[in-house]
């Protein structure tokens, strides 16, 4: 409108001239949709509108922005625009909730967590004090901080959780307060106790204690009955009874346990029969290779 008015004063035409006018300008007129978009005040654009349609005038000024107190009826565009700034605003709130919770969640995971987390120190503590043996058990195995294991393990009393732990541990500090605890049990323990951890059908456990059985009764019941054959084959390596290392020779389910029962025979005649009659293909050239090995003595 600014060049309207400076043509208007320069050559002196009167406002309601409006021939004059329409020869060199003409207004703009937009929807109420655009209207509402560039923030017009839409009661006195709808006059001014009208004006222009009826009579060919038009106010030498600008359509006024909306305010509030330009009435209320003009004021969809301002309630719009407030309503796509609390939009907005509500959604960075969501924005900034979310990003907390995910930042909680890792600050949670790592005070939880963490070997580095203090809270390290008060799990560690709790478990000096715990006596629940499967809470116990699960600190022992599954926490993540060595210490907080450490301090479990040193109140676990289950015999096959501290053979598990000493066989699997990454840890030395770890391993090593479960094998202490181990041997502490075990200093208290009798022949028969180690025949029992050795059939209980724990690998690691009835290693352990294999290798603390001393007396052939026992070595043999264990060679003849404990479930895993790694225990067998341990206890298999200790006897020195003939009559039972036949037995396993031609019998254990695992050839080779019956190939380490054949490396402790020294009876001719009984390798001669397992060389001739065993089941098992790879026994029978080992008793052959076992009874040359005796006659070159």
């Amino acid at each position: 409108m600014s060049e309207l008015q400076g043509h208007m004063v320069a050559t002196k035409t009167s406002l309601l001239d409006i021939d004059e006018v329409r020869k060199r300008y003409l207004p703009i007129t937009v929807c109420e949709v655009s209207a509402r978009r560039r923030g017009l005040d839409l009661k006195i654009a709808a006059a001014d509108y009208s004006m222009w349609v009826s009579k060919g005038l038009v106010p030498c000024r600008a359509t006024p922005m909306a305010t509030p107190r330009s009435g209320k009826t003009s004021g969809g565009n301002i309630e719009t625009s407030k309503a796509m700034h609390d939009a907005d605003a509500k959604a960075f709130r969501f924005l900034l909730l979310g990003v907390g919770v995910l930042g909680l969640g890792a600050l949670g995971w790592w005070v939880f967590f963490s070997i580095a987390s203090p809270l390290g120190g008060v799990r560690q503590n709790l478990a000096t004090k715990l006596t629940d043996q499967s809470v116990l058990a699960r600190l022992a195995k599954n926490d993540p901080n060595p210490l907080v294991r450490a301090a479990a393990v040193k109140k676990v009393n289950n015999l096959s959780t501290l053979a598990k732990i000493v066989a699997n541990e990454t840890s030395p500090d770890v391993r090593g307060a479960a094998s202490a605890s181990l041997d502490e049990k075990f200093t208290s323990a009798k022949q028969e106790d180690f025949v029992k951890m050795s059939i209980l059908g724990n690998s690691e456990l009835g290693a352990m204690a294999v290798d603390r059985l001393t007396d052939q009764a026992s070595l043999a019941k264990v060679a003849t009955s404990a479930p895993t054959d790694d225990v067998r084959g341990k206890a298999v390596a200790k006897l020195t009874d003939q009559a039972i290392l036949s037995k396993i020779a031609s019998t254990d389910q695992n050839c080779d346990v019956r190939l380490l029962a054949i490396e402790k025979l020294t009876d001719r005649s009984i390798l001669d029969k397992i060389a001739a009659e065993n089941s098992c293909l790879r026994v029978r050239p080992a008793a052959h290779s076992r009874t040359l090995q005796l006659l070159w003595r």
